[in-house]
């Protein structure tokens, strides 16, 4: 038997910023996420709506990070997990969801990070750090 393939629709815009498209993930719990890369401004990360591509919620603020020529997103354990190629190189930040606080996690990268994928069975909670 064959089976006819789903047929996509459209459901929404998703709005980029400065004309850059964000970098999506999505997490266990069925929410979608952008990174929204800002050239000399600050960038950020924000739930995406997934019936109308508009935002949601709160923003977590990334930082300033100059100017942006790649940028790949990620989630893992209540983290997210930004990779950036900045004026400086290849960086690695990562955004605690519950604290909104962002930090360089490895400053120096030999590599220019263009894409990043996560399960959507990757946990919303790191169980070693939370105790189960």
């Amino acid at each position: 038997t064959s089976k006819t393939p789903p047929t996509p629709r459209p459901v929404g815009r998703i709005a980029a910023v400065e004309g850059r498209n964000p970098e999506l993930t999505g997490t266990s719990e069925g929410k979608l996420f952008g990174f929204f890369p800002v050239n000399y401004g600050t960038s950020f990360i924000q739930e995406i709506d997934k019936k109308t591509g508009g935002p949601l919620g709160q923003k977590w603020n990334v930082g300033e990070l100059g100017s942006i020529s790649a940028w790949a997103f990620a989630q893992w354990g209540g983290m997210f997990f930004v990779f950036v190629t900045i004026d400086s190189g290849p960086r690695v930040y990562a955004v605690n969801r519950q604290t909104n606080e962002s930090k360089v996690v490895m400053g120096s990268i030999p590599y220019r990070v263009t894409g990043a994928g996560v399960s959507t069975c990757a946990p919303e909670r790191d169980g070693a750090q939370t105790g189960g």
